[in-house]
């Protein structure tokens, strides 16, 4: 395989699906769609820099991909656009707190200084918006993930542009 090489943080594992590769980048908020042998990118969007810390889950037509926003993204791999967004309920409490008007992070107002002790907050702040921290799992069509204002969730799909909220009992 070739390399994705603009420097930018791949930290999460990717996923491999018909000769292409699904990755994220932590740092510039990429989601990346690349040749599996010549590492060529095919398409890529940003998720607004927000962090990206979760390995993306690849099934069928769809793929999902969790956010520090506490989001969780489905992306149409056909047109490799996403299609639905799922908040998780931090993000709804909190997440206004943090953002700017066009939805980016607010980083004065979750980290506020350099200081170490506002850099900590900082991230308490962050995960109480529900942050997707790790791979969402897909099983038929449902697709189970944990966030960090400490629950576990499972959205149920229909179909890839289709979703609804049910939570496990």
């Amino acid at each position: 395989m070739g390399v994705f090489g603009d420097g930018s943080w791949v930290i999460a594992s990717p996923a491999v699906k018909d000769g292409k590769v699904y990755f994220d980048t932590s740092d510039t908020s990429l989601v990346i769609e690349a040749d599996a042998k010549t590492g060529a990118v095919l398409h890529s969007f940003n998720l607004n820099h927000w962090y990206l810390y979760s390995s993306p889950a690849v099934a069928g037509k769809m793929m999902c991909v969790g956010s520090t926003q506490g989001k969780l993204v489905a992306v149409d791999v056909g047109e490799f656009a996403p299609v639905w967004t799922f908040e998780t309920d931090g993000m709804k409490e909190h997440g206004p707190s943090f953002r700017n008007a066009d939805g980016s992070p607010n980083q004065e107002k979750i980290y506020r200084s350099d200081f170490y002790d506002d850099m900590v907050s900082g991230v308490v702040r962050v995960m109480s918006m529900g942050s997707i921290l790790g791979a969402p799992v897909v099983a038929g069509n449902e697709v189970y993930f944990g966030s960090a204002d400490g629950k576990h969730l499972c959205p149920y799909v229909n179909d890839v542009k289709n979703v609804r909220n049910r939570r496990p009992a």
